[in-house]
């Protein structure tokens, strides 16, 4: 049986937004998501209870039939649909859109979708009731809603003007969503922030040693060349190796041929520690342009971890295939290992969790929304098929 996985870009994980919510006050927000549902019923069930509350009293000097208090429910109830399927829209159209042409853009779907829930309102509750029964408000205002386009007079088309009087209620549940979302993506900056200085004195701290540990490979295989040129050949890769890794990767972006030809490098590396009992297959479809640029070191972190969830994992033998497809501007990267046979009949899981994890996040703050993740695993193969587009 075959496990498959699938990770397209994302929002930031949910544990780096609760990890940044400390203060009281953000619970007036709900920002960590918990019990959506009974905060979205009871404030919209205290909205139409407030507006029946303030509105109704208008009617205490005549007698307020079922009818008319369920048509006055049904009234503001309708903007139940128009705040959700807005805000549906909106979260589509605000990974394309920014500042005024999103602005825009959402203004007239808010008005067009309250013309059209507000129009199926009065066709609903004048065939259930006929408008002429309810208050003398439903009837004037439905009768422009109802009245057929083409025999409408000139200023009956100012209906929409009303339309856009009965936005002003959804200024507060609207503000409260603007404001709550303003306040994760604040949060989730913050906290990359953060995770992203952490990172640069991590590396400022263990910068000293890799620098040591280059100039020692260089010196031992001055020494070693003239005993075994294996051995030689096998030093000056690791150096070639560890150069890359020091001198060229320093950005979040490099070339892909340099990216290919290190992957490369790391697993002849490997071919040669493990010997026969590591076999590398590699094919690659199209050749990368001098333009096309990756994530640093994204082909040789996934190769490094299926080199150790394959052949260290066990003492017998393993195979590691590479499939490399570059077109114009796209790469399609897969890298599949032999797992270790299970034991005593029992499945073994692969455990390539953090790294995988890691590059994910990478993969969703640099190409959000527009890569794809898939894993495949199953009792003898784990594999990981990446789709990036290419940088200029």
């Amino acid at each position: 049986m075959t496990e498959l996985k699938s990770f397209s870009g994302s929002q930031p994980d949910k544990n780096v937004v609760d990890e940044a919510i400390k203060e009281p006050f953000w619970g007036l927000f709900n920002l960590k998501g918990k019990r959506r549902v009974e905060y979205h019923f009871a404030f919209w069930a205290c909205f139409v209870a407030y507006h029946l509350m303030y509105f109704l009293p208008a009617f205490s000097s005549q007698q307020l039939d079922d009818n008319l208090q369920v048509s006055y429910t049904v009234y503001y109830l309708r903007f139940v649909p128009v705040f959700y399927f807005s805000l549906l829209l909106f979260t589509k159209l605000q990974r394309r859109f920014k500042g005024i042409p999103l602005l825009v853009m959402m203004l007239l779907i808010l008005l067009g979708t309250m013309h059209i829930v507000t129009l199926s309102m009065y066709v609903v509750l004048d065939n259930i009731y006929t408008l002429r029964q309810l208050s003398p408000a439903f009837e004037t205002v439905g009768g422009f809603y109802l009245k057929p386009p083409a025999t409408r007079q000139g200023w009956e088309w100012f209906i929409f003007f009303y339309d856009v009087q009965e936005l002003q209620l959804l200024i507060l549940p609207v503000g409260l969503k603007m404001v709550q979302f303003g306040l994760r993506q604040q949060m989730a900056q913050a906290e990359f922030e953060r995770e992203t200085l952490r990172t640069e004195l991590t590396i400022l701290k263990s910068e000293l040693e890799p620098h040591f540990v280059y100039n020692v490979i260089n010196s031992a295989y001055a020494k070693v060349l003239p005993a075994s040129r294996a051995a030689a050949g096998y030093l000056d890769k690791l150096s070639q190796m560890l150069k890359y890794t020091l001198y060229e990767t320093g950005g979040d972006w490099v070339p892909l041929r340099a990216e290919i030809r290190s992957l490369k490098r790391y697993m002849q590396l490997e071919r040669i520690r493990h010997g026969r009992r590591l076999t590398v297959t590699w094919h690659q479809q199209g050749k990368a342009s001098v333009k096309h640029k990756v994530p640093t070191l994204l082909m040789v972190t996934l190769g490094e971890n299926a080199v150790k969830h394959g052949i260290r994992s066990h003492a017998g033998k393993s195979t590691v295939r590479v499939d490399i497809q570059v077109s114009s501007d796209s790469l399609q990267f897969t890298i599949e290992n032999d797992k270790a046979p299970a034991s005593g009949g029992a499945k073994k899981t692969s455990s390539h969790g953090l790294g995988l994890k890691n590059i994910q996040r990478r993969l969703a703050l640099l190409y959000p929304k527009r890569h794809h993740v898939e894993i495949k695993e199953s009792e003898n193969s784990y594999s990981v098929t990446l789709w990036i587009p290419l940088a200029d």
